[in-house]
């Protein structure tokens, strides 16, 4: 049995100018081994100054569909030219981090300041992409019968193209790792080592076991206040700590910005969801089955706060506070950022709506709902500017009533 452990690779120009190797695609692996074989000098450019003017000027002269190919499908060369970007973009397998990396098109310009991802797993992800982007144009080649158009041999072996190609071990050992290897070659062995890894993307980002640590603490203390409840002041104590871990809690559990009002209008909740403005547009927020529950108590919570401070003034927001005054005062994204500090030191609550986008990422949700969740432009950041099925509702739903069992969150 031989085992293959060589495979052609090309580089793109990473941060700091530093060079990240890219495997090619399976089905052009034998083209560009051959085309090394018989071009080993790195000094020289594979195509001299006559084939890339041939190739130039084959891409400016226009097509003509021939009678043979009158049933064919034909399409435009930018077309062609766009087809990779083009798939890899809408590909839900590739992460932003994975499409700003290869591409630099992204449809927020800030979707990589949320998540961080190793390049190991960035460059597994583009060479699947690539590599279903161009089995569907053999898939579509097959279909149309032309494929054998292209179909190149050389000694009676299939150079292009060959959906059949092993790979070798370091492109599928690690399911969703590629790494890098250098092998060293000696008289009588060789040696094989992996590179370092690399983190592309957000810096400013938190570990899960923090955020875990963090809701831990909260529930210890709103444990030990509900345990000291005896007077009026000590209960409201109680329910403004409460209300600071729900607002916590909302930004975990749903993305909402903490730079903006953290307490939505009472007026637009529904049973399983809500509507905030967020950058001034009126944006449609899920609520997983945990925040549901979280929220009924807290309703409960404040109707027994109504009651036993005899409050007349009524808030219109969900979450309030009660100020020195006994009066319900609104829970502004400055009052959160202070208590945060006092129980997550170094920390702002921004970086709570980080660690929701890295789950998701890490949980495997497509792209494009992580973007519609996070409300990014385009995808989510205001009602009416995309359509939404039932069927997406429930796959982001599913995502969602898993983070708090991962955050070890608990019902007040």
């Amino acid at each position: 049995m031989m085992v293959v452990f060589s495979w052609v690779e090309y580089s793109i120009e990473g941060a700091s100018d530093n060079y990240v190797w890219m495997p090619v695609p399976k089905i052009f692996k034998n083209l560009f081994w051959r085309v090394l074989q018989q071009h080993n000098n790195y000094e020289k450019p594979i195509l001299n100054t006559i084939e890339i003017a041939d190739l130039y000027h084959f891409w400016m002269k226009a097509i003509y569909r021939t009678p043979s190919n009158s049933n064919v499908k034909m399409a435009q060369k930018t077309v062609w030219s766009n087809y990779i970007s083009s798939y890899c973009h809408a590909d839900p397998i590739l992460s932003s981090n994975a499409i700003e990396f290869y591409f630099s098109m992204l449809h927020h310009s800030s979707a990589t300041a949320y998540q961080s991802e190793s390049i190991e797993s960035v460059r597994y992800q583009i060479f699947q992409s690539i590599n279903n982007a161009v089995l569907r144009l053999v898939q579509e080649a097959e279909k149309w019968e032309v494929l054998s158009r292209f179909i190149r041999q050389i000694d009676q072996r299939d150079i292009l193209p060959n959906k059949n190609e092993k790979l070798p071990p370091y492109l599928i050992e690690t399911r969703g790792m590629i790494s890098e290897i250098q092998i060293e070659y000696y008289e009588h062995h060789r040696e094989i080592t992996t590179q370092s890894n690399v983190k592309i993307g957000t810096t400013s980002g938190v570990s899960r076991a923090s955020v875990i640590n963090l809701f831990s603490l909260l529930n210890n203390k709103i444990t030990s206040a509900k345990n000291r409840v005896i007077r009026r002041g000590e209960f409201i104590n109680y329910y403004n700590l409460v209300s600071y871990s729900l607002a916590l809690q909302f930004i975990t559990l749903s993305s909402i910005r903490p730079t903006h009002a953290v307490s939505p209008l009472l007026s637009s909740f529904y049973s399983d969801r809500f509507c905030i403005y967020d950058k001034g547009q009126a944006r449609n927020i899920l609520l997983c089955g945990f925040l549901q529950e979280q929220i009924s108590r807290y309703q409960n919570l404040q109707k027994r706060l109504l009651d036993s401070t005899s409050l007349f003034e009524s808030s219109p927001y969900m979450i309030f506070l009660i100020n020195e005054k006994n009066e319900p005062v609104q829970l502004t994204a400055r009052n959160l950022r202070r208590f945060l500090s006092e129980h997550w030191v170094g920390h702002v609550p921004y970086q709570l709506r980080k660690i929701f986008s890295q789950t998701l990422m890490e949980l495997h949700m497509p792209n494009h709902l992580i973007s519609r969740v996070m409300g990014h432009s385009r995808l989510g950041e205001h009602d009416g500017a995309v359509t939404i099925f039932p069927y997406e509702e429930r796959e982001i739903l599913t995502f969602l009533n898993r983070l708090p069992t991962i955050f070890k969150m608990e019902l007040f």
